[in-house]
């Protein structure tokens, strides 16, 4: 009995499969669709403020508190106030605070909300290049005071 297929079925076959395969890969060249998501500058830029307290002393300022967010740092002036100008951030991202000679608590309360401001900090939600926000008041503690309570789980 001889062969079902002759060799020019046997090329046909070959040559479908063939195509059949390098289809998918030339398939997806891209373009036909809008990307609608803006770039991101990297040079874009907004200014941060708020005021670092001591809620162990009667809420007096803290100079020297060291303030960090997006990778731009500053110390707090003698009254408590801080202006930082940093990168622009497009999605949440955490601010520290860090007071000074390492003779404040890890706990600080910021706009009424208890975190732990050096590690991993506390939410700053999206700034826009160009705006500003007032991240309020950051309350720390100085050691020579009790530690604040504990978080309520309410």
């Amino acid at each position: 009995m001889g062969m079902i297929f002759g060799k020019s079925h046997h090329y046909a076959v070959v040559l479908a499969l063939s195509a059949f395969l390098a289809v998918p890969l030339v398939g997806c060249g891209g373009g036909g669709g809008t990307d609608t998501t803006p770039p991101i500058d990297a040079t874009a830029r907004a200014t941060f403020i708020g005021l670092v307290l001591d809620y162990n002393n009667e809420s007096l300022p803290v100079p020297g508190a060291q303030v960090s967010f997006n990778g731009v740092s500053v110390f707090t002036a003698s009254d408590g106030s801080f202006t930082l100008n940093a990168p622009a951030n497009t999605g949440t991202v955490n601010a520290t605070v860090v007071g000074p000679n390492n003779n404040f608590y890890s706990t600080g309360i910021v706009n009424g909300v208890q975190y732990n401001t050096v590690s991993p900090g506390f939410p700053v939600p999206s700034t826009a290049g160009g705006a500003s926000r007032d991240l309020g008041v950051i309350k720390i503690g100085n050691q020579s005071g009790p530690p604040p309570p504990p978080p309520s789980d309410f």
